[in-house]
């Protein structure tokens, strides 16, 4: 198993901040554990330690392939072993997560496919010209961003009128003031790690590895990474995890 790096403060230098020299989209390619307030980016996980609300926190080190010593950002003496699961916020005790985006959406605005009241399902357009990909968005996917309350999932994708794209996402009922924001701005759209190094990352395309409550079946795909907005092939193929 290839340990995670993780940036160090030495003196108020930071220590292992990056493992490649190599630049993508501004950032270098893969990234570092670490405490996040300190400068550079480093992996941003969310973490439920215990009973704890799960929050944002901090990977300190690796445990096992799956697994990291976690601090979380609301309470830094919070620290526990938490196990990555497919779930963008965790809801199970000494659970983590980790987001990846596979495409960011800009230019994107929402509307509820109920005229008013509670919804369960909503569509999405956004403009072609501000796609930032290594894959466009795909049925099943996690919706990331769009202020709506616990999971949004992508269930179809729709016909693009010119440069205007459009996805129907649902999520748990809900009054869609939750997403009234969401005009002309952007989200994205990708999947939860199951498994990162400090060069690679893998998805839930289901690691038999891990618990059947979590995952199931075999063969996850593994994808490069950086910390910046995703790439498309012209650029060279890098998935972006989310970081500080």
């Amino acid at each position: 198993m290839a340990k995670l790096k993780i940036t160090h403060n030495n003196n108020g230098t930071p220590t292992d901040a990056y493992v490649s020299p190599t630049l993508v989209g501004g950032t270098h390619f893969g990234g570092t554990g670490g405490v996040t307030t300190q400068s550079g980016f480093q992996i941003q996980p969310t973490v439920k330690v215990g009973s704890n609300t799960a929050t944002t926190g901090n990977i300190l080190f690796q445990k096992g392939s799956h697994k990291f010593r976690v601090s979380d950002n609301a309470n830094p003496n919070n620290i526990g072993t938490c196990t990555l699961v497919n779930l963008p916020t965790p809801t199970v005790a000494n659970t983590m997560s980790i987001q990846v985006n596979t495409a960011s959406l800009g230019g994107a605005n929402a509307n509820a496919y109920v005229s008013s009241g509670a919804s369960t399902s909503a569509y999405i357009t956004y403009n072609t010209a501000n796609l930032n990909a290594y894959s466009g968005p795909t049925v099943g996917q996690f919706v990331f961003g769009t202020g709506a309350t616990g999971n949004v999932t992508v269930t179809a994708i729709n016909a693009t009128v010119g440069s205007v794209a459009n996805i129907t996402v649902s999520y748990a009922s809900q009054t869609f003031a939750n997403l009234t924001y969401l005009t002309n701005t952007t989200i994205s759209t990708g999947f939860m790690a199951s498994r990162i190094t400090n060069k690679y990352v893998w998805d839930f395309g289901s690691d038999g590895s891990l618990n059947d409550n979590i995952s199931g079946g075999y063969n996850p795909n593994r994808y490069r990474y950086h910390l910046s907005a995703p790439t498309a092939a012209a650029t060279g193929q890098f998935v972006q995890v989310a970081s500080a």
